[in-house]
């Protein structure tokens, strides 16, 4: 059995994102190894297991491959193997710093440069945690007493938003992205990134480059990651797997049945027949004709069709008697059976 990352972190399988927020921030500063000097070697285990958990849940696409496969399933990538993104957890150092909005160590010296002085009310000497590198806290092997790191930090993430269509989302699409960052020597340097996105990917994936951002003395370059959004479609609306249509249906359509013709994003029509009388409450099921499941490949969702009956806004008394008798079996047939 692998790790339950739900129950490391204390929340319910359906948390959102704030409640994640919410029980890292608490775990993390109680189980902070510096916070723990009598029992450094517990915490530093346990705050290893809070940043996997949070680091896991916190991204919608390994969530979804940890939530059918477990932590073995993130270690393979899923079952068509690994991707962008899977390949390890991150230095849970980096983690706390960047979740915390923080710079260099927590030594003793320098602390007017440390943004987490007052999360451990201006403590200098600080402990370590044996086996994790990046930036370090004092006392950590390989790191002076003053609690300065003779390695390099690594910069905070850079986060780029890309907008992709709900057509590429559901086909699966390359991107290239120019990006342009100072290298040794303070030149500047671009390079194109190529971005795969694989069929069935949700808003929030995140793509993870490593250590291409701007480098600089005495810092190990930033990753640079890009999260994937969703543009708006006027035709279908995304429900995890699912696609949701909504029809505009004439109410004689409504009425008298029809077969509805609904352009897919993949090119193709979807036919709905319609043979039973259907309302604004009504909603049709299109098995297999939703998005691909990322990580089960030859599987789809549904479409789920909805409807909008629209009435006629007038009828003339030639209309309304002819409506009247054709609807007076119905009530009748109502009024016997009642």
């Amino acid at each position: 059995m692998g790790k339950d990352f739900y129950q490391i972190l204390g929340v319910a399988k359906g948390a959102d994102d704030n409640e994640l927020k919410k029980a890292y921030r608490k775990l993390a500063m109680k189980w902070h190894p510096d916070k723990n000097p009598d029992n450094r070697e517990a915490a530093t285990t346990r705050f290893k297991e809070i940043s996997e958990a949070y680091e896991v849940l916190s991204d919608p696409n390994k969530r979804e491959v940890y939530d059918k496969f477990g932590e073995e399933g993130l270690k393979q990538g899923g079952p068509g193997g690994g991707g962008p993104g899977f390949g390890g957890f991150r230095n849970p150092e980096d983690l706390f710093r960047e979740f915390f909005g923080g710079g260099g160590g927590f030594g003793g010296g320098g602390m007017d440069d440390d943004p987490f002085a007052n999360i451990f009310g201006g403590m200098g000497g600080m402990g370590g945690m044996p086996g994790m590198g990046g930036f370090g806290f004092g006392g950590m092997p390989g790191m002076g007493r003053g609690g300065h790191s003779h390695g390099p930090r690594k910069a905070r993430a850079i986060e780029h938003t890309l907008a992709v269509s709900l057509e590429e989302l559901y086909t699966g699409v390359t991107k290239k992205m120019r990006i342009s960052r100072t290298v040794r020597g303070g030149q500047q340097e671009s390079e194109i990134l190529e971005i795969a996105v694989r069929p069935g990917w949700k808003k929030g994936t995140k793509i993870t480059f490593q250590e291409k951002g701007d480098e600089a003395p005495g810092v190990v370059a930033a990753d640079v990651v890009f999260v994937l959004d969703e543009k708006h479609h006027p035709k279908f609306k995304r429900d995890g797997n699912d696609l949701i249509h909504t029809a505009q249906l004439p109410l004689v359509d409504a009425l008298c049945g029809t077969v509805l013709r609904i352009p897919h994003l993949d090119g193709s029509t979807v036919e709905v027949p319609l043979n039973d009388v259907v309302n604004n409450a009504s909603i049709k099921v299109v098995r297999g004709k939703g998005m691909p499941v990322a990580k089960q490949p030859g599987s789809f969702g549904n479409l789920l069709v909805k409807f909008e009956v629209a009435f006629p806004r007038s009828l003339t008394d030639e209309q309304k008697r002819a409506v009247r008798a054709a609807l007076a079996g119905d009530r009748a047939g109502r009024a016997a059976g009642a």
